[in-house]
């Protein structure tokens, strides 16, 4: 499989994940409070749940995203046979990545710690 196809099924796989999660949300009810359901009743702790539930799901998909690029990456590197091209092609793409994933949890944990510090 080449490598354009490859990263099309990656893509399509994370898109389909994406759009299948606010499915399973709205089935359970997850995204949308109760009170939100009734304009008049909308308060500010609504809007920032709301705000707070999208930057999450945002964070997953880019994780998500980054995880798909850390495998595509690995498969590169595996499949090179030996060209020292196609390894290190794979090794770049492995290494942003990792930094990618790494300052997703570090935006996690700044959204988290500013809800925490803000949120009362």
């Amino acid at each position: 499989m080449e490598k354009r196809k490859l990263l099309q099924l990656v893509l399509v796989g994370v898109v389909s994940l994406a759009l299948l999660m606010p499915v399973v949300y709205a089935a359970d009810g997850g995204l949308i409070p109760e009170s939100a359901k009734d304009p008049a009743s909308v308060n500010i702790k609504d809007v920032r749940q709301t705000v707070v539930n999208v930057i999450n799901w945002l964070l997953g998909f880019a994780a998500i995203a980054a995880t798909g690029f850390l495998i595509f990456g690995g498969y590169m590197w595996m499949s090179s046979a030996g060209k020292a091209e196609r390894i290190e092609d794979g090794k770049k793409i492995i290494i942003g990545a990792i930094i990618g994933l790494l300052m997703i949890i570090l935006a996690a944990v700044v959204v988290n710690t500013i809800i925490g510090v803000f949120g009362k």
